[in-house]
Parts: structure tokens; C-alpha cells; sequence
């Protein structure tokens, strides 16, 4: 995600941080523990790069032990859902394409013969919602991914989308929690 948006990877006492530049943004992935040696360097790093915010991205059951003290605060707790665009037959789930306005489809890696893209940021405005928008942008990205050669879609939703993306066929792998920074 990183080389894909001109930013960069780096690593600190066994976290891996992203800069996400046009974002000024700094993520630390899904560290398997929390530590002071771990999260300083990453923040100066954060500041030498121009980083407006850090955010880090975590398992549910990860302990968070003194993030708070270092200035974070609690953010959304995502529900990591998966979709896999083709049958064993190789035949499309979704092979309509209804134009309503764009999303971010990224293809961040190929595992175990397994083509994998994420969706960001699709949101529907409350006032929009329940008019088919939400189904129309994961048609369009989910036939987007099949020309493009993506096996499955993953994507973190919030309880606000849960049911769309539930009767869309993404399935629920796991909670997880996020904490941010302002720098």
C-alpha cells in the first residue's frame, strides 16, 4: 500500500509503519505487542517525514499498553470482511456494472495463488442511504477487481455497513481496533 501511494515501509522493534504521504499519514500494521522502543522511533520518523497523523492498526485481542500515555486515542474498531469474487468454476459473483460514483480499489499482494484487492473509503451519505448506492459502488468494484484479475476483495467496515456488505456476501474474518495521533 505503501509503494503503491509514493510513500515508504519501515520497521521499528517489530512493528511494520507505512508513510502514506498524500495522506501525511504514518500506520503501524497490526503489531503483535505495544512498546515504547517500538513506538518512539516510529514517531520520530513520523516527524521527520511531515506526518500530520500516526495511526495504528490492531488485532482485538492486542494490548494496548501505554498508547494513551503517549497521546493516542481510541478510534473506529473495524470489522474485517472478505469476499471471494469467483466459484471454484471461476464463474463472476457480480456481472452488472450500475455507474454511482467512484471508489478506491487496491491490489496490495498475490498469496497462495490468491489475488487479493482492498477497498478504502466507500461511504454512502446517511441521507443516501437504503437507494442502492452501496450495492451500485461494490458492483462496479467487485467487476473492476474481475478485470483486473483479483481473486477476493477485503475491506474493514463499520456497523453502519456491516448488513450491506453481509447481504453483498462478504464474510466477517475479525475485529480489530485503531488508535490515532495528532501530531
Amino acid at each position: 500500500m505503501a509503494a503503491s501511494t509514493g510513500g515508504k515501509a519501515f520497521g521499528t522493534h517489530k512493528t511494520d509503519w507505512i508513510w502514506l504521504p498524500t495522506r501525511k499519514l504514518v500506520v503501524g500494521m497490526f503489531p503483535q505487542t505495544i512498546s515504547e522502543a517500538g513506538n518512539r522511533p516510529a514517531l520520530a520518523e513520523a516527524d521527520r517525514l511531515g506526518a500530520t497523523d500516526v495511526e495504528l492498526w490492531l488485532n482485538a485481542s492486542t494490548r494496548i499498553n501505554g498508547l494513551l500515555d503517549l497521546g493516542f486515542s481510541q478510534g473506529r474498531q473495524p470489522w474485517w470482511m472478505t469476499l471471494k469474487l469467483a466459484d471454484e468454476k471461476g464463474s463472476e459473483v457480480r456481472s452488472r456494472v450500475l455507474p454511482a460514483g467512484h471508489g478506491y480499489l487496491h491490489q496490495p499482494s498475490i498469496s497462495n495463488g490468491r489475488a487479493v484487492g482492498g477497498i478504502f473509503d466507500m461511504y454512502v451519505w446517511p441521507e443516501q442511504r437504503r437507494r442502492g448506492l452501496g450495492t451500485a459502488l461494490l458492483d462496479t468494484l467487485a467487476v473492476q477487481a474481475v478485470e483486473a484479475g483479483l481473486t477476493d476483495l477485503v475491506l474493514n467496515a463499520t456497523p453502519d455497513g456491516e448488513m450491506l456488505l453481509r447481504s453483498y456476501g462478504f464474510k466477517l474474518m475479525g475485529r480489530g481496533q485503531s488508535y490515532s495521533l495528532k501530531l
